[in-house]
């Protein structure tokens, strides 16, 4: 999630800055293109784009004109552009300002994608997230059971190892809870610990194919909920408030906890996005600002009880 605020991201601002990115590094044809193409995508009048272009010897008036006159072009990532822009321009972004959430400020009634969410009636009561004591590996154990079974396969990623010569890694909830054993006996910590893709894959195809697309998933289970603008307290608080049909919540090991939420879609993906979009509505209309780019079924989650350094 972007951590800049795209409402003070304007076009003014965009405009008011334009002149601090160096024309000449744009002699080359397809880099000016580009260039022109991400400031229409930001919204940068013509006549600002313009003036910028005239700051090159090869400036052709009629040219410039010409290219941003066609609609079909301007459209690419305004995050991506924004991020562009800044580093060209050597500039910061506007940050968005941290305020602390205020179950009040949500308002009783709010319309996303056509339908009308009612606020919760319940009162805010802040939990605290416990990062001191340790959950034992029979509890996560049984936790992983519970979810998956015996015989479930699930891709694992192993200190930043997704795939070893033999392709992905696959693991059952035994040797999952194996390799948790092995970290907690060894006193191993990885740099950057392990995350599992936690809808279950159809093994043969991801062995055969040596890769781990999102259509090889054999049954949609869960999707996750994370949010890096909130605090650990505050993601917290909202899981349990809204009353999310959660199986897990794990620290991410930065700012965020990561929860699994039921959707039980089956083997159906149309379902899975229609429940998925409804439990990311819900939570937004109640001040939950989760994290949209979370949205992908094959997204990872941390594995418990294994240590990042």
């Amino acid at each position: 999630m972007s951590e800049f605020d795209i409402d003070k991201c304007t076009a003014e601002f965009f405009e008011k800055n334009i002149y601090k990115i160096e024309t000449t590094k744009f002699d080359d044809y397809n880099q000016w293109l580009g260039a022109v193409w991400r400031f229409k995508s930001l919204g940068i009048a013509d006549q600002a784009i313009i003036d910028w272009c005239r700051n090159s010897s090869k400036f052709d008036l009629k040219a410039v004109k010409t290219l941003l006159n066609n609609r079909s072009k301007g459209k690419d990532d305004f995050e991506q552009c924004a991020k562009w822009f800044a580093k060209e321009a050597k500039i910061d972004l506007p940050k968005k300002e941290k305020k602390p959430f205020n179950w009040n400020d949500i308002p009783a009634k709010t319309i996303l994608c056509g339908y009308e969410y009612a606020k919760v009636n319940e009162e805010y009561t802040e939990y605290n997230v416990d990062l001191a004591t340790e959950l034992s590996i029979s509890k996560v154990k049984n936790a992983l059971k519970q979810m998956y079974g015996s015989n479930k396969r699930l891709p694992i990623v192993v200190d930043g190892i997704r795939k070893t010569v033999d392709g992905w890694q696959l693991a059952t909830v035994e040797e999952i809870i194996d390799l948790m054993q092995e970290c907690q006996e060894k006193k191993v910590t990885l740099s950057d610990g392990a995350t599992f893709k936690f809808n279950p894959y159809n093994a043969k195809k991801v062995e055969e194919t040596v890769s781990c697309l999102d259509e090889f998933i054999s049954e949609y289970m869960f999707t996750l909920i994370e949010s890096d603008e909130m605090s650990l307290n505050e993601q917290l608080s909202m899981v349990k408030l809204l009353k999310l049909p959660f199986a897990t919540i794990t620290y991410s090991g930065g700012k965020s906890i990561h929860t699994l939420v039921k959707v039980d879609a089956g083997h159906s993906k149309k379902k899975f996005i229609e429940r998925q979009q409804f439990i990311y509505n819900f939570c937004l209309a109640n001040g939950f600002k989760v994290d949209k780019a979370c949205k992908n079924p094959g997204r990872e989650s941390r594995l418990p009880r294994i240590l990042q350094r």
